[in-house]
């Protein structure tokens, strides 16, 4: 339920929102049309979940940047985790605002035309951005015209984090380098009870720990750890949600120990393995 208002603003094909929620401790998944074109979304304080076609279940945690472009009829699905308080703002534009060559290559439309995620660590300067737009003493058409210049800069600005992280120097990206991490990928669902490390991964794909590590980052968001426990945590619920296997059962299915699959899972879904098998 939302603790502070909501603030929704039209600003010319610019959409503004920003706000504070507190989830209802019965909180569950909620199903909304994605967005067509650009959506900045800054989380500032709390956890939220998505599920999105053609990706895996994310999990966004405060600070946190997140960026979508998506050009066609998508519906995705969030889950707000209960009891963190929702801090939120975001900006999007319509797919007109860019031409093709205005998107950023980690942008780029999914297989499929599913829709691009890419989440990254805020600067400070977005942050101060955010502030000024949840707390604009304007009135009138100066309202207007200031929030506006300032959603498009809070926009530019998530860009600009965007293409500075694609420019950290990094080992050169052939195509057989891709085929690899979605090797790694597949061997992971495998073998996801005794996951192999990350050099022992490298070796067997053929390529080496850095150029792996940096393809997860690049095609799934995520680090070989990360993806990891993504996937322990996602194949956990499926199994539970099946109802045919004891929590501890589960557990070392996917490589924890019933202790530690209950901390992970209530952490990523707000409800522990046995809440979730009943």
């Amino acid at each position: 339920m939302p603790v502070s208002p909501q603030t929704f603003s039209r600003l010319s094909d610019v959409n503004l929102a920003h706000g504070t929620l507190l989830p209802a401790a019965d909180a569950g998944w909620e199903t909304e049309r994605l967005h067509q074109g650009l959506k900045v979304i800054l989380l500032q304080s709390g956890e939220i979940h998505c599920k999105l076609p053609a990706h895996r279940q994310l999990s966004f945690d405060a600070p946190c940047l997140c960026l979508i472009w998506n050009q066609a009829q998508h519906e995705g699905m969030q889950r707000f985790v209960p009891g963190t308080e929702i801090r939120h703002t975001q900006v999007t534009l319509p797919p007109e605002t860019f031409s093709g060559r205005d998107i950023p290559d980690q942008l780029r439309q999914q297989p499929g035309n599913g829709p691009s995620v890419q989440s990254l660590p805020p600067s400070p300067g977005i942050l101060s951005l955010a502030t000024r737009l949840r707390h604009c003493d304007l009135t009138g058409p100066e309202r207007r015209l200031f929030l506006c210049s300032k959603a498009l800069e809070f926009a530019a600005s998530a860009l600009c984090i965007l293409q500075e992280r694609a420019e950290i120097p990094g080992p050169p990206r052939r195509p057989r380098d891709d085929a690899a991490v979605q090797r790694a990928a597949e061997l992971l669902e495998q073998e996801i009870a005794a996951p192999p490390s990350l050099a022992e991964m490298a070796l067997r794909v053929g390529i080496n720990r850095r150029k792996l590590s940096a393809g997860f980052l690049r095609m799934f968001g995520q680090s070989f750890g990360e993806y990891i426990a993504a996937l322990r945590l996602d194949r956990a619920y499926q199994m539970l949600e099946a109802g045919n296997l004891q929590v501890a059962e589960v557990a070392y299915n996917v490589g924890y120990t019933p202790a530690h699959l209950s901390v992970a899972f209530r952490k990523r879904f707000g409800i522990s393995p046995r809440e979730m098998r009943r």
